[in-house]
């Protein structure tokens, strides 16, 4: 079964590409791909359209998901805890 949400949450989309890993929340395995919103905005564009500026990393895999989303939100300026 799904993960039950309200349709109004937004969801980012990663990993509908099957040549391409995906494991950061910011980029593609290739570094230049970058997953998306519904409508269009990657999850950057969503938290500084938002005033966000600070990020908590959590989940399970440090070695790869969560260590890969957070030197990328880095990168792009956020402060990540």
């Amino acid at each position: 079964p799904g993960l039950v949400h309200p349709a109004s949450d937004p969801v980012l989309q990663k990993g509908d590409n099957l040549l391409i890993d995906s494991y950061s929340c910011v980029f593609e395995n290739d570094k230049v791909t970058r997953p998306r919103f519904k409508d269009g905005l990657t999850l950057p564009d969503r938290l500084r359209a938002d005033g966000i500026d600070t990020v908590i990393m959590a989940g399970i895999a440090l070695d790869v998901c969560v260590r890969d989303g957070a030197c990328d939100l880095k990168k792009e300026g956020f402060r990540v805890i």
